[in-house]
């Protein structure tokens, strides 16, 4: 019974000691994945990216950590294409609701302003642990052209309604997000984002947003981005002989 009780007083207090906090910090390893039910002429090897995210209760600045890869992907018989999480940077308000994501196409850089989407959680009594801290299990469906899945786990005692990405809304930061996009082919893909590291920043220095580029609607830069693929491609169809 001692030993409970001293749990239960350590727990206790590590949630009021966040409570008082500015600031969290978070690191994530991120990895994209391929699966297909045929067999590829290509072989797909997913690249690993790390980033971090700086969380108080009403705003978060996710952003990539560059780093530099001691190993190397060789060769195996067949071409070789590798995939790698999006860097773009996020800045989110959990007041309003809305992010900023710093995006370029070309040579433009743009600010994508819009709001947060809006996740339907269903939390389930599932647990584990995570870099230390207990968490639940919550799973949604996006409601998105490919309907994709999503399962996150998010730690009660981080007590944030924050995540990578755009993920938020949950009761917790969340430390762990797979999600999963199925294709009529029966391949699929998704991002796994795993907390590998997290830190209480005593710091009273101020969450940066994001200030660098033309502020757009993500409506309009999709159709921009579409515009200057289309582009590309007939730029690049212009300049392969065809004979």
């Amino acid at each position: 019974m001692k030993f409970r009780f001293f749990l239960l007083i350590t727990s206790s207090f590590f949630t009021i000691l966040l409570s008082a906090q500015e600031k969290l910090r978070i690191e994530y390893e991120v990895t994209p994945y391929y699966e297909s039910e045929k067999k590829e002429d290509i072989e797909i090897v997913s690249v690993s990216s790390l980033f971090e995210l700086i969380s108080n209760k009403n705003e978060s600045l996710y952003k990539n950590i560059p780093r530099i890869s001691n190993s190397q992907i060789e060769p195996s018989g067949n071409m070789m294409a590798t995939m790698s999480a999006d860097i773009n940077p996020i800045y989110k308000s959990m007041d309003s609701k809305t992010y900023v994501e710093e995006a370029q196409i070309g040579e433009k850089l743009f600010l994508i302003v819009d709001d947060l989407p809006k996740i339907d959680w269903k939390i389930t009594k599932e647990t584990k642990d995570i870099a230390g801290f207990p968490v639940l299990k919550a799973t949604t469906i996006l409601d998105d052209e490919y309907k994709t899945k999503i399962e996150a786990w998010y730690s009660p005692k981080l007590v944030y309604k924050d995540g990578p990405d755009k993920f938020w809304g949950l009761p917790g930061i969340i430390l762990e997000v797979q999600t999963e996009i199925n294709y009529e082919d029966g391949s699929k893909e998704g991002n796994k984002y795993l907390a590998t590291k997290v830190e209480v920043l005593k710091s009273n220095e101020k969450i940066k947003g994001l200030d660098q580029g033309k502020e757009i609607t993500r409506e309009n830069f999709n159709k921009i981005q579409k515009k200057y693929l289309q582009d590309q491609m007939e730029m690049f169809d212009g300049g392969v002989d065809k004979d």
